[in-house]
């Protein structure tokens, strides 16, 4: 996860936590391979409160994440992503729309340019 600032999930940075790499040191499997979703339910609830960190920080009105945890088989279920930052916001901020990259590696800052031009513009 690249992005402006680290996200702690106690001592902990959340890529360590959620990510493929996470996924494959703590498991020893590949993430396409994760099956079980009592374990990528437990990722959710752990991205949900990172994600809460970034909408203290920034309040941002869309969230896109990507990578093999997202866009892969067998992905963390934003379902459960949004369920569980609805319930640590507790009426108190928003939940912005989370979305799954659609537009590759490099997409996340094209991305971001292309809302900022289409607002702006």
């Amino acid at each position: 996860m690249v992005g402006v600032g680290t996200i702690n999930i106690g001592d902990a940075d959340l890529e360590s936590l959620v990510s493929g790499t996470a996924v494959r040191k703590k498991y020893g499997i590949e993430p396409k391979d994760l099956g079980s979703l009592d374990i990528r339910n437990g990722l959710a609830d752990t991205l949900a409160e990172g994600l809460r960190q970034v909408i203290a920080r920034w309040a941002p009105e869309t969230i896109v994440l990507g990578g093999s945890m997202i866009v892969g088989i067998n992905p963390i279920p934003l379902a459960r992503v949004e369920e569980t930052l609805s319930t640590l916001l507790k009426g108190g901020s928003t939940v912005p729309r989370i979305k799954m990259a659609e537009l590759g590696d490099n997409g996340g800052l094209w991305g971001g340019i292309a809302l900022l031009k289409r607002d702006r513009g």
